[in-house]
């Protein structure tokens, strides 16, 4: 009998810790976020230029790009208007290609927005990711260069770089120091 009641108080008090932490759990996903979660992704403007090079962008907000060569729109949920001597390549599985020299102007949340070619600029004014790759242009005498909100000019490399809109997203951002100056030594 001795060992029968020790195993139905184990057993609650199992159960109480199991309940306890239940509870718990789903407290911490109701409660109201903080201040600063809870107010909307602060946006931010990131303008690119490159003669030779590629990049893809992952976010949401409003692209607008001037190019020539091969731009790809991927699971676009939003709006896109594509002008200029341009054709649509291909169009199927939340995926559009465009080719040739035009401007396209793209709003709202997109997984990817990929283009390579030359004569490229483009501003977005939103929240995400950019990887780029850029080639040297004697035109330009650079590879290519991302400017985010009030940071300085940065320029791309051919082996591939990152940056984050707004400056607050960049990982280490502090303000008032350029998180893409060279590493001091």
């Amino acid at each position: 009998m001795v060992m029968t009641i020790r195993t139905k108080y184990g057993i609650f008090a199992g159960l109480a810790v199991a309940l306890t932490a239940a509870v718990a759990i789903a407290q911490a996903q109701n409660a109201s976020p903080s201040q600063e979660t809870s107010q909307p992704s602060k946006s931010g403007v990131m303008k690119m230029q490159c003669d030779i090079g590629s990049f893809l962008i992952s976010g949401r907000g409003r692209v607008e790009i001037n190019f020539r060569g091969t731009l790809l729109i991927y699971r676009l949920k939003g709006t896109r208007v594509v002008t200029g001597n341009v054709r649509k390549e291909f169009e199927g599985f939340d995926r559009e290609t465009w080719f040739g020299v035009g401007k396209a102007v793209i709003e709202g949340e997109w997984r990817h927005i990929q283009w390579f070619g030359g004569d490229m600029t483009a501003t977005w004014v939103g929240q995400g990711y950019a990887h780029t790759f850029g080639e040297y242009s004697p035109k330009s005498g650079n590879s290519g260069t991302t400017t985010i909100d009030d940071l300085p000019p940065v320029e791309w490399w051919s082996t591939g770089r990152e940056f984050w809109v707004p400056k607050e997203d960049i990982p280490g951002y502090k303000p008032g120091k350029n998180p893409y100056a060279p590493i001091e030594q």
